[in-house]
């Protein structure tokens, strides 16, 4: 039947080398909503000497531009002996073709069909027309009419079988899922989850839109800022450390944090070759003023001894002198000589001239009226190497430091004259010693 828009196709000779060969009573059909053409027909295209019969179908999609073949049934019709004795033989009356087609069943042809001998059926069979690939479903209805697939699987159910789908992309976003040999396209690194981006941070093939772990430094902690992860949070996503170290728990791994600072002080642990910031005097002490008194690179906030003097803060506490002054007095004579000087010890402090006040408070050590500070002859600021009378005393701590034991004629040395000097004063009344 004509088709609403149609155009007239070129005239088709179907079959292979059909030159000189019968094909004739054909019976055409015309789907209404699809526009293809069945054609049944009888045939002798398998016998070179034209005379054996066979029934065929032939099937266009394009209008009649291509066909495709199959045969129907290989027992053509055995033409019967008419009752009307036309001269100057019987004559064969009648076809006996026909074709149709349901949604449920598919084509079905009626042909005259003489596998029993003289005694000729009329059959009616739902047959594969065209079921190119042998698989059993009728090429109309196959979804792979080229491929044999009797499964029909169509993972993507976009209606082209899984067998013959350059790309089974059940997501969507054109990309192939793996696993279907037919795909020509690229395959989905995210099969189940749309993603025609394809990112892939960490490079390991799985998109990150379904990635578990985006895991860019591969150290088995998961980047930040990707929703699909389920592994822990990198605190360094560009290093590897699968320890995850923070010393500091502000959420930024040891290896890249620029500041570790444990205290919070904004001065960095030492130790810790990521810090960009200045090592702290005392990492586990808050002091954003970072005071080192003694200059000894630990600040006072931790220094057990914070004037450098060789008194810790907690004996200078017991002995009563200041921990924030190397010199308590101010006598240019530090506490620790102060304090052990002569014997004496933290508990007990030396007090040189017992005036209840040690001498390490005490600005006139041995109570001579000549503060100590000043008891520098040779003026170098250290009362300590100062012995004027050379008796092993110093100055500070001897009060009369210019009389010297042994000088009996007060010449300011000891030497021969001084024994005849003293003999004198005794046996014949000299002048008694300086």
């Amino acid at each position: 039947m004509p088709i609403s828009g149609s155009r007239p196709a070129p005239p088709a000779c179907q079959g292979p080398g059909l030159s000189g060969l019968d094909q004739w009573a054909p019976q055409i059909y015309v789907d209404d909503l699809t526009g293809e053409i069945t054609v049944v027909y009888y045939d002798r295209r398998n016998d070179p000497l034209n005379t054996l019969m066979e029934v065929w179908a032939s099937r266009s999609i394009d209008c009649g531009l291509t066909w495709t073949d199959c045969l129907v049934s290989d027992a053509g019709p055995t033409p019967p002996v008419s009752t009307f004795g036309i001269p100057p033989i019987p004559v064969y009356l009648g076809d006996y073709l026909g074709t149709d087609f349901n949604a449920l069943n598919g084509p079905g042809f009626i042909w005259n069909d003489g596998r029993n001998g003289a005694n000729q059926d009329i059959l009616f069979e739902s047959v594969p027309v065209c079921d190119t690939d042998g698989d059993g479903i009728f090429d109309i209805f196959d979804n792979c009419p080229l491929v044999f697939n009797p499964g029909q699987a169509d993972t993507d159910g976009d209606g082209i079988g899984d067998a013959c789908d350059a790309c089974t992309d059940t997501d969507g976003d054109g990309f192939g899922d793996p696993g279907f040999p037919a795909n020509t396209c690229p395959t989905d690194n995210c099969p189940s989850i749309p993603n025609p981006s394809q990112a892939d941070a960490d490079g390991d093939g799985i998109g990150d839109v379904c990635d578990a772990c985006t895991d860019t430094d591969g150290d088995g902690f998961g980047d930040p800022g990707f929703p699909a992860n389920t592994c822990p949070t990198d605190n360094c996503p560009s290093i590897p450390n699968p320890s995850q170290a923070d010393a500091d728990v502000d959420g930024i791994g040891d290896v890249c944090d620029a500041c570790t600072d444990t205290d919070g002080d904004g001065f960095g642990n030492p130790g810790f070759p990521a810090n960009t910031c200045l090592d702290d005097n005392c990492p586990s002490v808050p002091n954003p003023g970072q005071a080192d008194l003694d200059f000894d690179g630990i600040g006072d906030a931790c220094d057990p001894d914070i004037d450098g003097d060789g008194l810790s803060n907690a004996d200078e506490a017991t002995a009563g002198t200041n921990p924030n002054n190397a010199d308590s007095d101010g006598d240019n004579v530090d506490d620790f000589i102060e304090v052990f000087v002569d014997g004496g010890s933290i508990g007990s402090p030396t007090d040189t001239d017992s005036d209840g006040t040690i001498n390490a408070l005490d600005n006139d050590d041995d109570d001579d009226g000549v503060p100590t500070a000043s008891e520098d002859p040779n003026g170098n600021g250290d009362p300590t190497d100062d012995d004027s009378d050379g008796d092993t005393i110093p100055d500070y701590l001897d009060p009369d430091p210019a009389f010297l034991c042994g000088d009996a004629d007060g010449s300011g040395g000891v030497d021969i004259d001084d024994p005849f000097y003293l003999i004198a004063y005794i046996f014949k009344g000299g002048p008694a010693p300086s």
